[in-house]
């Protein structure tokens, strides 16, 4: 039996199982008997719900058990901050893992299909390396990119908070110089008047004090270890410093909140001292590489050919 017609079966088999799951997964109308037992089915009491596909090989101490795990534990503050915005790319953490595995699965079989493309168009006999290859790289790669682009968008997320963070902490520091408040009083009334993402995160905080019954110093520091934001941890020892030694809280918020603009101008001064040399790459990659290519193929050709004629 030839490679090709091997192929031939494998692909058909393929395509007999698609054709088969399509024809499963069609809807249609219910029909009565179905629907009587759909209603005695849901007037039986529910049995204990099975522990979900994504949830069974998190669990497992294998090694894509241990890298999920270990992918959960960096994406959970990046998920707990973009649901807190509106912009969670899943509803949980288990649906993130079906999403990563369905990719992944995704990426192995176009990667098969696409090996297996190569291979025929380049018609050289043996086994395709490209039908070995590319299925893994596109297993791989397909997860990657919605983990990067996840993490990508946590931390414009987190910019955006620190960014915002100095004005809240600004209007604090006015009511504090009337004498009329606490911190504590202070912190929430300016979270009242601005609405944006820094907001948001600080009366979260505010809620955890009043549910939990904590300090405020004890709620910033779990909301920034659950958003993964240091400004928040940060905060919270400046509240813990003036409420041990006595020290105004006015002036504690004024320098914090001088400290994150001098934060934020010393990167915006990086992004503009990398931005020549980052704006070099295109001309590199897109005139220089392909004028070099160019001026190599005219000189070897002629030289393999006075080679040749040697």
């Amino acid at each position: 039996m030839t490679p090709l017609t091997l192929l031939s079966f494998v692909l058909a088999g393929v395509f007999a199982a698609s054709l088969a799951g399509l024809y499963l997964a069609w809807p249609r109308e219910m029909t009565a008997e179905e629907w009587i037992r759909h209603r005695r089915q849901g007037r039986q009491t529910p049995r204990a719900a099975q522990p979900a596909l994504a949830i069974r090989v998190v669990n497992r101490d294998t090694g894509l058990g241990l890298r999920l795990r270990w992918a959960l534990r960096l994406l959970r503050a990046d998920l707990a901050l973009l649901r807190l915005r509106g912009e969670s790319p899943a509803e949980s953490e288990e649906a993130l893992v079906m999403g990563l595995l369905r990719l992944g699965a995704l990426g192995i079989g176009g990667g098969f299909v696409a090996g297996i493309a190569l291979w025929l168009a380049a018609g050289q006999p043996g086994l395709p390396t490209s039908a070995l290859l590319l299925p893994v790289a596109c297993g791989s790669l397909f997860p990657a990119l919605r983990w990067l682009r996840l993490r990508s968008r946590a931390t414009q997320a987190r910019m955006v908070i620190k960014r915002r963070l100095p004005r809240i902490l600004g209007g604090a520091r006015v009511l504090l110089e009337s004498g009329a408040v606490t911190p504590q009083q202070a912190l929430s009334t300016a979270v009242t008047v601005y609405r944006d993402s820094a907001s948001d995160v600080l009366r979260e905080a505010l809620l955890q004090q009043e549910v939990r019954r904590v300090e405020l110093q004890q709620a910033l520091d779990q909301v920034g270890e659950t958003y993964g934001l240091d400004e928040l941890r940060r905060l919270a020892d400046a509240y813990r410093v003036g409420t041990k030694h006595g020290t105004q809280m006015a002036d504690l918020l004024t320098e914090y909140a001088l400290r994150l603009r001098e934060s934020e101008h010393a990167a915006y001064r990086e992004r503009m001292t990398r931005a020549p040399v980052l704006m070099a790459v295109p001309a590199l990659v897109f005139f220089v590489l392909p004028l070099l290519a160019v001026l190599f193929l005219l000189i070897l050709f002629p030289l393999e050919s006075a080679f040749t004629q040697l």
